[in-house]
């Protein structure tokens, strides 16, 4: 249940709408094709707008959940769960939507980014084994495996 002062749309426009679905970082052109009830998008943009990715997150995935996702649907969830710092979450939503369009570019484009953050944490990790800082680098391999659980030299490295 939301809490607090809803926020309102009537005045929001359709381009304004999409300006803030691309804002929350889903630019894939295929987004605006979606079928979703126009209260929906007016709520979930609203919402990510306002800053309340949790309500917003609740509102998606409901509307998932009662629907057909699709793979920008998943994108969009992804991208959600990444501003909530939910990484593993927002890993297997980019693995769902490249499962269901292997050329998703908004999804290739988060994964690539996911393993880059997977890296620099080894990195990290690496740096703070050598330095004999071991609680500490346990914690980097740990966000790198959030970052990339199917990278078997993370779990060798753990």
């Amino acid at each position: 249940m939301l809490v607090g002062p809803r926020p309102s749309c009537s005045s929001a426009t359709s381009s304004q709408q999409q300006l803030l679905i691309n804002r929350l970082g889903s630019c894939s052109p295929e987004l605006s094709a979606v079928a979703w009830p126009s209260s929906t998008t007016c709520s979930v943009v609203c919402l990510s707008a306002a800053g309340r990715y949790s309500d917003s997150l609740k509102l998606l995935n409901h509307w998932m959940t009662s629907g057909n996702p699709t793979a920008d649907l998943y994108v969009l969830r992804a991208r959600l769960h990444r501003r909530l710092q939910q990484t593993l979450r927002c890993y297997q939503d980019v693995k769902a939507a490249l499962a269901l369009n292997p050329s998703c570019p908004a999804a290739g484009l988060l994964l690539q980014q996911l393993h880059e953050a997977s890296e620099a944490s080894r990195l990290k990790a690496v740096d703070k084994t050598l330095t004999g800082q071991l609680p500490q680098a346990l914690c980097m391999i740990n966000v790198a495996l959030e970052n990339n659980p199917q990278d078997p030299r993370l779990h060798l490295f753990r």
